[in-house]
């Protein structure tokens, strides 16, 4: 790592909007990344998102996984507001 001075612009309320480096110290930067090997999600067909999804397909063995889930988080709404006539 390297350090690289830098000059934070920021919109009229001070928000943080862009950072301004040195162009010599931008083509330092690039350097490196070029030299990074080639195994970000960008450059796999499969994200590791997609992977684990594929990894835990078939695992729910109970039925419709989403009525499941709208069935927990109805009984959920219930015990949350116990003064409701309806629970």
């Amino acid at each position: 790592m390297f350090d690289v001075p830098k000059k934070i612009l920021r919109a009229e309320d001070g928000t943080p909007v862009a950072v301004q480096i040195e162009y010599d110290d931008w083509k330092r930067i690039e350097e490196k990344l070029q030299t990074l090997p080639p195994d970000s999600a960008e450059d796999n067909d499969e994200t590791a998102f997609e992977r684990v999804l594929n990894a835990s397909q078939g695992t729910w063995t109970a039925g419709d996984g989403l009525e499941y889930q709208r069935r927990l988080r109805a009984e959920w709404d219930r015990s949350d507001n116990p003064s409701d006539p309806d629970s």
